[in-house]
């Protein structure tokens, strides 16, 4: 299968400060792949890079297995910077202005209008509109032309709940739609419930990579207390499927397999004369495989 995006050992530096160190990476047709990090880990930098926006130190990259082209290009749909319309133009209006500049034509715009929720609003000037209604114009202009890819930058940025949830919603509804999406973010429930993919990124290197399944299918987390912590302790080292035991002031913390039944679990210790006041089990989540990775890292 031929990658929809290649990215190969790409680095970039302003001034003193190495903003991508060496940066892999390679996104398959019709994932949804979020670039995560925190703010100056390097995220828009790469997406910069990769839409022709800024160059690299070094490196390289293919879209669909070519070098960059015009042609390449217009089959790419990106949202990189805050909304960018005529204030006092309609939605239609300014969308015939974007579909002209990427030779479009204007007959998709009732189609992308429907399907970021705006037709009721087509007609109102841009000045009117929330926050999250601007932002969801500027995802119905990156649909002009049908691309193949969206490339979207922090999409979701200063949104209140609602416009979140609205934007992602329309994000999800497009990746059905077979699309492939690269999106980069530094909202961890943001990429945890949109993405297929994930790469963590911090101070422009790449930690991890892999299917969001892969990087959430380590163990869950037990907590767990008892009085006699001792007589706890031992017992849970006999318990199969029950390992990383370590004591952390007043309570146990411990991986737990899958497989673990936490009724048949306590159960067991209670048959050994052990009576926990305290038993919790914690799905590993994408914010704790990130702090976990990013703990430490230079």
């Amino acid at each position: 299968m031929t990658p929809t995006l290649q990215i190969k050992r790409l680095s970039r530096s302003y001034g003193s400060i190495r903003a991508l160190d060496d940066f892999s990476l390679r996104v398959d047709p019709g994932s949804v792949y979020g670039i995560l990090g925190p703010n100056g880990s390097g995220k828009t930098t790469t997406l910069s890079i990769i839409l022709d926006v800024l160059r690299a130190d070094s490196g390289s990259y293919e879209w669909f297995g070519q070098w960059p082209s015009a042609g390449v290009r217009r089959r790419i749909g990106s949202m990189l910077d805050r909304p960018n319309f005529l204030p006092y133009l309609s939605a239609v209006k300014n969308l015939q202005i974007s579909a002209e500049v990427k030779g479009a034509g204007h007959s998709q715009i009732n189609e992308v209008l429907e399907i970021v929720n705006l037709s009721s609003r087509k007609y109102s000037s841009f000045h009117t509109y929330s926050l999250g209604m601007k932002q969801r114009l500027a995802l119905a202009s990156t649909l002009l032309g049908d691309p193949d890819v969206l490339v979207l930058d922090e999409p979701t940025n200063g949104l209140d709940p609602q416009g979140i949830f609205d934007v992602r919603s329309i994000i999800q509804k497009v990746a059905d739609q077979g699309k492939t999406i690269v999106l980069a973010s530094h909202i961890l429930d943001e990429i945890e419930k949109v993405c297929t993919h994930v790469a963590i990124l911090k101070n422009g290197k790449k930690l991890t990579s892999g299917t969001t399944r892969e990087i959430l299918t380590q163990n869950d987390t037990l907590e767990i207390a008892a009085s006699d912590f001792d007589k706890l302790q031992q017992s849970l080292k006999d318990i199969k499927g029950i390992s990383d035991i370590a004591r952390q002031e007043d309570i146990i913390i411990a991986s737990i397999d899958d497989d673990v039944d936490i009724a048949e679990l306590n159960a067991a210790l209670i048959s050994k004369g052990i009576k926990p006041h305290h038993l919790v089990r914690k799905k590993q989540t994408l914010e704790s495989h990130f702090m976990e990775v990013t703990r430490g890292s230079q």
